[in-house]
């Protein structure tokens, strides 16, 4: 259900920034729509936080937020290196085989 829900806005962005860059061809405009799309969901996010759950004191728990910190940052860190480990595999194929790169990269755009 969340899923469906999500799509809307998605697909509206998708739409705003395709507009803007094909009506404008810079990226100025582009930037401003990401922008205000950005905008948009955070007034939707704190009106929602208000509505629901009010902004009363403490708005965060020492405690809580130490624990998740705990149980979060291993695969948030995990999840940091496995990125950094693909992104150096792709600089590294270049430095040490550039022909067999550029042998890839020519049949990719030239292939069939």
């Amino acid at each position: 259900m969340a899923g469906r829900i999500d799509r809307g806005p998605r697909r509206a962005a998708r739409a705003a920034l395709s507009l803007a860059a094909i009506l404008s061809r810079e990226l100025g405009p582009v930037l401003h729509v990401l922008l205000a799309f950005v905008a948009f969901k955070v007034a939707l996010l704190l009106g929602y936080v208000v509505r629901h759950h009010g902004l009363h004191a403490p708005i965060l728990d020492r405690r809580v937020f130490s624990d998740q910190l705990r149980y979060a940052a291993p695969l948030g860190v995990a999840g940091a290196l496995y990125g950094l480990r693909m992104q150096a595999d792709q600089w590294s194929r270049p430095r040490f085989f550039p022909g067999v790169v550029r042998l890839v990269l020519d049949r990719a755009v030239l292939g069939p």
